[in-house]
């Protein structure tokens, strides 16, 4: 009889379907109904948000059957080597780097072939856990905009506050993908196509004065200094990992609260 392994945190599973359901790096739809079907779990909203999609697939597995097995199934069908071929090999490390912070929480890893092998569980760490604690009473005491909340998760800040603050930047993103349903784009091209000057998808004011017009394009230059301070925009990889302090994370997760905001009230232009 096969073992069945626990469930992973929400944060985990969560954090994975990110990964391989990233518009840019991640599956394409055909391929997530493919590996859903080969790791036998059942897809339960195929036409939503490629992450949530399969973050819903995951969830609904794991609260069904009390076990994890076919998530982890399904994560070593995306980290077959072979997936990567004719791709970037940086993409693959860096993607596998990122599943492997996550899965450390549940007491697993990804080998270099692809593989699945148990390491050690470091969901007991407690620094984590006040971390996030700690920042999401920063956060709340600055009245931050409730997209932010998400990020703050033990499984984001096992080493220090980089990785919420480059989750909550892609997040960002994808509200703007989805608030002008230009989507396969990302970065400063995303950025451009959704805010242009002659044919927006998206106002946050009434782009008549002088005034509005700059500050238009201001919202514009703030998106694209945010994503060029995190992300690669060539391979759409994440730069190299610096340390980031708490002073830092609360700044620039407050710009990003204050672009939400302005999304929040964004015109959209058919």
């Amino acid at each position: 009889m096969a073992i069945a392994y626990p469930p992973l945190s929400e944060g985990i599973i969560q954090g994975l379907a990110k990964i391989m359901g990233d518009t840019v790096d991640g599956l394409t739809g055909p391929d997530i109904s493919r590996y859903l079907a080969q790791a036998q779990i059942e897809d339960y909203s195929p036409g939503i948000t490629k992450w949530r999609r399969l973050f819903n697939a995951f969830a609904i597995y794991q609260n069904r059957k009390h076990c994890c097995n076919a998530i982890l199934n399904f994560c070593k069908l995306y980290f077959q080597p072979t997936r990567f071929v004719n791709r970037d090999k940086l993409l693959f490390d860096s993607q596998r780097a990122e599943a492997n912070r996550l899965l450390a929480f549940g007491g697993y890893e990804i080998s270099e072939s692809g593989g699945l092998r148990k390491c050690a569980n470091i969901k007991t760490i407690p620094e984590a856990e006040e971390r996030a604690n700690s920042l999401k009473l920063e956060l709340q005491a600055r009245n931050t905009h409730h997209q932010i909340f998400q990020y703050c998760m033990p499984e984001l800040l096992a080493d220090d506050y980089f990785h919420a603050v480059d989750e909550a930047i892609k997040g960002l993103f994808e509200r703007l993908r989805e608030r002008s349903s230009i989507f396969g784009k990302d970065g400063a091209v995303l950025v451009d196509l959704v805010l242009s000057e002659k044919c927006p998808k998206l106002l946050i004011n009434g782009f008549q004065t002088d005034s509005e017009i700059s500050e238009h394009k201001g919202f514009g230059t703030m998106l694209k200094a945010l994503y060029s301070m995190f992300r690669n925009p060539e391979s759409h990889s994440p730069r190299e990992k610096w340390p980031i302090n708490k002073v830092d994370a609360l700044d620039i997760l407050g710009m990003v609260s204050l672009c939400h905001r302005k999304l929040d009230n964004a015109q959209r232009i058919s």
